[in-house]
């Protein structure tokens, strides 16, 4: 009957991962590389030798160009074999780890490798760097410092200006290196200023937009703007506190000429300001009368009640009585009303001649002054004879027939005369009258 039997088996991994201890005579396989453990009842896995089977006489091992081999033992458990290299002193393959690799960096190796194969083609590095078209900056070091070779940060962009940052070089715009270096953008004011001569003692002053030009600082200008505030600046003028006055007429204000103001003037306020008045316009201005010798001999009098002034020659004066009647006289408006006063009539006449006579009207008043009553009316010719009417306006005080004997007249009518009435001698059918005299009477 056939006996079937499996052994305790997992990868090398696994078994590491669980690291059993097998039992004494307990075998265990490794799947993934073949090999077989056998347990002893106390060694853990990972220390636990794998097992080793059989005679390996007669078996040959050989080894290639640059190797050697020697061997030991022919039973089971005590058999080994060397294999060995004959590596080269100082270059080529060494042994790092118990595993062959090439000495790239020795100095003994012989021999190119073309740059096509991905080597230099050269023996050493100078050669190396030419045959690879490197220049001198490819030996530099990176940095800052003398003959190193800048590198670039992050962030550099077409038109950058470079800037050093640690030891590196970063990109900046040209508003970021005008910020850094504390430039001005180019402005047409500034190249206005650029374009000045300087010379000693010019200050720059702008003469529009973009435009500019030096004017003159002498010593006193200096000294002004080099005061520190309003009150400094006045000290080195010389001004005084009047200076800081208004010009005006209110309190505390000074005067200012409105006009031209000549020597010995008198001043006059004139709005806000002052206007120069000479004597006599001043005397006007006042309605006052100037300096006279008959106001001194008046001024000289001694005043009293019911005293009037009168000169008694030039430049002398005296006082008189002044009674009621008067002064009842003296306050009348007109002689009129003085002769009311009076209680007496005033009496008049138009008086004339007409040498000789025409048929025509002849004005003997072409107004009256006031008013009044045609009290008698008389008129004779030397000879000849005319019709002659007396008319106040359009109307006949007397119509007459008029010879060399006619004299007064009578049965006067109309004879009322108003002030501006026009007073008329109307001549008619006249017959070679000659030097005809008349008188019209009246009173007031």
């Amino acid at each position: 009957m056939a006996v079937q039997i499996q052994l305790r088996r997992g990868t090398a991994s696994q078994w590491t991962s669980t690291n059993p201890t097998l039992a004494a005579g307990e075998i265990a396989l490794e799947t993934d590389t073949n090999k077989i453990k056998l347990g002893d009842g106390s060694t853990a896995w990972t220390s636990l030798a794998y097992a080793a089977f059989g005679d390996i006489t007669g078996v040959d091992i050989t080894a290639g160009d640059g190797l050697d081999i020697s061997q030991s033992g022919t039973t089971a458990g005590n058999y080994t074999a060397t294999v060995s290299a004959d590596l080269k002193s100082n270059g080529g393959l060494v042994i790092e780890s118990t595993e062959i690799a090439v000495k790239l960096d020795a100095s003994s190796i012989t021999g190119t490798l073309a740059i096509a194969d991905g080597g230099t083609g050269s023996t050493s590095a100078g050669d190396a760097r030419t045959a690879l078209g490197l220049g001198t900056a490819a030996v530099l070091a990176t940095g800052i410092a003398n003959t190193n070779v800048p590198k670039f940060t992050s962030g550099v962009a077409d038109d950058d200006f470079l800037r050093v940052i640690g030891t590196a070089i970063e990109g900046r715009s040209a508003s970021e290196l005008l910020s850094d270096i504390g430039a001005q953008a180019v402005d047409a004011d500034l190249t206005a200023i650029a374009g000045l001569t300087s010379a000693a003692d010019k200050g720059i002053q702008f003469t529009g937009s973009g435009s500019a030009a030096v004017y003159d600082l002498t010593a006193a200008g200096k000294a002004l703007l080099d005061d520190a505030d309003a009150a400094a600046q006045r000290t080195t003028l010389g001004l005084g506190t009047a200076a800081l006055l208004a010009t005006g007429i209110s309190n505390t204000n000074v005067i200012q000429a409105g006009s031209a103001v000549s020597n010995n003037d008198f001043l006059r306020i004139n709005g806000t300001t002052v206007r120069g008045r000479s004597a006599s316009e001043t005397l006007s201005d006042i309605g006052a009368q100037a300096s006279d010798a008959d106001l001194t001999a008046i001024a000289g009098l001694t005043s009293a009640a019911d005293k009037g002034i009168q000169f008694t020659g030039s430049g002398s004066a005296a006082v008189y009585d002044l009674t009621a009647a008067g002064k009842a006289l003296l306050d009348d408006a007109d002689a009129a009303a003085q002769r009311t006063t009076l209680g007496v009539t005033n009496v008049g006449s138009y008086t004339g001649q007409i040498e000789t006579v025409a048929d025509k009207t002849y004005t003997l008043d072409p107004g009256a002054a006031t008013a009044r009553t045609i009290s008698g009316f008389f008129i004779k010719s030397a000879s000849g004879t005319v019709t002659a009417a007396l008319k106040v306006g359009t109307a006949v005080v007397k119509s007459a027939s008029v010879t060399d004997s006619t004299g007064d007249q009578s049965s006067l009518a109309n004879t009322s005369v108003s002030a501006n009435d026009v007073l008329t001698l109307v001549c008619s059918s006249n017959s070679s009258a000659l030097d005809v005299i008349f008188a019209v009477e009246f009173t007031e």
